[in-house]
């Protein structure tokens, strides 16, 4: 006589894998309720995560509505004002939310990498916060009419064409970074649709000129200001900023209006702020002091197990892998009380 035995613990999870929406690598939505529109109909938020939190995520590029309908994005027709990304979420595809008019707020995880050929276009999205991961922008990946506020420091290394068309804010700081700006980076003013209008542009001087020619390609009148990152600080005409953002609204380190968060009468104490602000040390005239007079003497800077070359190296964790050749060094990151000895022979 013959035995069947059926493995419900393996079946079970097949089902249930079967069962997730899915959209791209790894990657799962959901809708929930949000609110009425004008018709009286539900309004959605969008929440976009990983299936497993373990492995990376991607959202899937679709086709663009009205060219390729047979692979447009899922939630394409659903009333849908609000996308949450969750974290884990890397590569956000092309044309995942393009021409969806009613979305104006979308949230981008940290760890995010690249925005996709399109991925906004057309949304009614009017601020948004770019997470420091972000290297990538594609093609009017964020070419969004409505957009008239952008913060966040992403780690771009160039500018698409069109990336930021369509963009209306006051300042626009372009990040350390970027070693390359697209002629039409910030779109064309022979298209209507497309134009910015972006008063000042802040580079740094190794990319100034490729700045400039962008920015009289969308505006005959916009400023390129070129500013140097000293440690970690931005200084613009003599003037120091704990940020990007700082710099964009005018929020000087001696602004006497943040005087609480921001107050400091010289270059040492911004840098010890920013490395407070960070979390990376805790008392401004101790262990903070400590890391800058050890940058100022070109000395490595120790923190826990690893060393830096210098602030802004500690700021973008590219600590120091090298062996370490001198004494002073060796000594240095030992400490006072294991200090080391050379014994000759």
């Amino acid at each position: 006589m013959k035995k069947y035995i059926l493995v419900l613990s393996t079946l079970l999870p097949l089902y249930a894998l079967a069962d997730e929406p899915s959209c791209g690598e790894n990657c799962t939505y959901t809708y929930v309720e949000n609110g009425i529109d004008n018709n009286n109909n539900p309004t959605y938020t969008l929440i976009i995560e990983p299936i497993d939190n373990t492995k990376s995520a991607s959202i899937s590029s679709y086709g663009r509505y009205g060219y390729d309908d047979s692979n447009f994005a899922p939630w394409r027709f659903e009333n849908i004002t609000n996308v949450e990304i969750k974290e884990g979420i890397e590569t956000i595809g092309g044309h995942a939310f393009e021409d969806m008019h009613k979305v104006t707020s979308v949230s981008l995880p940290e760890g995010l990498k690249t925005i996709g050929y399109e991925a906004f276009h057309g949304s009614a999205i009017s601020s948004i916060h770019l997470p420091d991961s972000l290297e990538n922008i594609m093609d009017f990946g964020l070419g969004v009419a409505s957009l008239t506020e952008i913060t966040g420091t992403p780690n771009l290394t160039e500018m698409w064409s069109n990336a930021f068309s369509g963009v209306h804010v006051e300042n626009f700081v372009v990040p350390t970074s970027v070693s390359s700006v697209n002629f039409y980076a910030f779109g064309d003013t022979s298209a209507d649709w497309n134009t910015s209008t972006i008063k000042n542009i802040y580079c740094t001087e190794n990319i100034a000129e490729q700045c400039l020619l962008a920015a009289k390609r969308h505006n005959e009148n916009a400023e390129v200001k070129t500013y140097e990152l000293k440690d970690g600080v931005y200084a613009l005409n003599g003037v120091y900023y704990l940020s990007g953002d700082d710099m964009k609204n005018g929020d000087s380190a001696e602004n006497a209006e943040q005087q609480a968060l921001f107050s400091c009468g010289s270059l040492d104490v911004c840098k010890a702020k920013v490395l407070n602000n960070k979390g990376i040390c805790s008392d401004l005239t101790g262990d903070c002091k400590s890391l800058v007079d050890a940058a100022n003497d070109g000395k490595m800077l120790k923190v826990g197990s690893k060393t830096y070359q210098s602030i802004n190296d500690l700021l973008k964790g590219n600590y120091d892998k090298r062996r370490i050749y001198t004494i002073e060094e060796a000594n240095f990151v030992a400490g006072p009380v294991n200090t080391i000895r050379i014994k000759y022979r």
